[in-house]
């Protein structure tokens, strides 16, 4: 449990699902984020214009974890290397913004970071926004206990033999009378008859587990052999995570303007997340992009089983590993 007072730390929360390897993090994203998340937007607005302060609850699990073998063992997609190519024989050293359009394009395309690995399973936050006044007059001991109770309180509501009363009698009155909460589920959850949504998120979420958390590398430590494309694509990325628009040439050399694609399907049988690990991502939309590796390349003995169903077992490429981690945390 986090009890959290800033946008700041509401924003480090909305982006702890993702963990940045060496390369290119996310410098200057703050404004960005907000315009392409309407949570991020609600708790912004709720903050700076009706002076609330935020509590933010997490629960995750993950089921199990994916990750990719040394980049320099796998094959790159050919369809990748022809867009290096590309950029190498139209825009090597670039003088216009036509030459500029090709590395936005490049990066519309693969994203500005590909995914080494992720965890696989469900996530649920619960933001509690309280009043000013409450905030102005309460401890800072006090109001982690009240979040915490309804983060209970939401979280048991309408399960058998929870203590919904005595969880409602703890929480001070007018903690009660002016807090707001805002549920954000992963898997998403379809409102059932007669069970709250925490209840029938926790009943079914693991029929269809999400990608809980990535680790991201820089897309353009993967460009070997051409340095000067590598370094003006790195310079493009890195103005697009600290402007949200992709660059005009003019600006990547020196002042300001504007700009802003699809995941190819897997093949049936392929376990969930192959269409993550090993693809480009845009850290800003939280998008993942068309992926950099080959993964033509399935085996008959590459499996994976399903830890909770051993009946159930997937195809693995070559070059991409499967672990199991049924784990779960509370924050």
């Amino acid at each position: 449990m986090i009890a959290l007072t800033t946008f700041v730390f509401v924003l480090f929360s909305y982006f702890q699902s993702t963990s940045f390897g060496i390369g290119i993090g996310i410098p200057g994203v703050i404004n960005v984020a907000v315009g392409y998340s309407k949570t991020l937007k609600q708790i912004q607005e709720a903050i700076t214009k009706s002076e609330k302060a935020v509590g933010v609850s997490t629960i995750w699990w993950g089921l199990y974890s994916v990750e990719l073998a040394l980049p320099s063992l796998l094959k790159l997609d050919p369809m990748f290397i022809q867009s290096v190519d590309l950029l190498a024989s139209e825009a090597s050293n670039p003088s216009n913004e036509d030459h500029q359009a090709y590395y936005n394009q490049f990066i519309e395309t693969y994203g500005t970071h590909y995914v080494s690995r992720i965890i696989v399973g469900g996530t649920a936050h619960l933001y509690t926004l309280m009043d000013s006044s409450y905030y102005k007059e309460s401890s800072y001991e006090e109001r982690t206990s009240q979040v915490r109770l309804m983060f209970q309180y939401k979280q048991y509501n309408g399960q058998i033999g929870s203590n919904l009363g005595a969880i409602w009698a703890s929480m001070k009155e007018k903690f009660k009378t002016t807090a707001a909460t805002l549920s954000v589920f992963q898997p998403p959850v379809a409102s059932q008859e007669n069970k709250s949504d925490w209840e029938t998120w926790q009943k079914t979420a693991g029929n269809y587990p999400i990608v809980v958390n990535r680790t991201l590398f820089s897309i353009h430590n993967l460009i070997k052999n051409k340095s000067t494309v590598r370094e003006h694509l790195r310079k493009t990325i890195e103005f697009y995570l600290q402007k949200g628009v992709m660059p005009t040439l003019t600006e990547l050399n020196g002042q300001r303007k504007r700009r802003n694609s699809l995941i190819p399907q897997k093949p049936q049988g392929s376990i969930i997340g192959l269409d993550v690990v090993g693809c480009g991502y845009d850290p800003l939309l939280l998008e993942s992009k068309y992926c950099i590796f080959d993964q033509s390349n399935f085996t008959e003995n590459e499996t994976w089983s399903d830890p909770y169903n051993k009946t159930l077992t997937y195809s693995i490429p070559n070059g991409w590993f499967v672990v199991n981690t049924p784990e779960s945390l509370t924050l």
